[in-house]
């Protein structure tokens, strides 16, 4: 996966370091690996739920802030 990854986050594309510094995401409800993240998205991901319309509700913020 790491490879198949090019040993990048699959959510913000920086370079995964070792350690704690890379976390394997997983579906909490039916237990399957999703990907490799830092472990800062791996953070958000868990803190938003995992809910797609929570995530877009931020992007849109920040968006409307001028975040690009």
């Amino acid at each position: 996966m790491f490879k198949d990854q090019l040993g990048l986050c699959a959510i913000c594309e920086n370079v995964l370091g070792t350690g704690q510094d890379v976390a394997i995401d997983h579906c909490h409800k039916i237990n399957i690996i999703r990907g490799l993240l830092c472990r800062y998205c791996n953070m958000g991901l868990g803190n938003f739920k995992d809910k797609v319309k929570s995530l877009k509700a931020a992007a849109r913020y920040l968006e409307k802030l001028g975040y690009k």
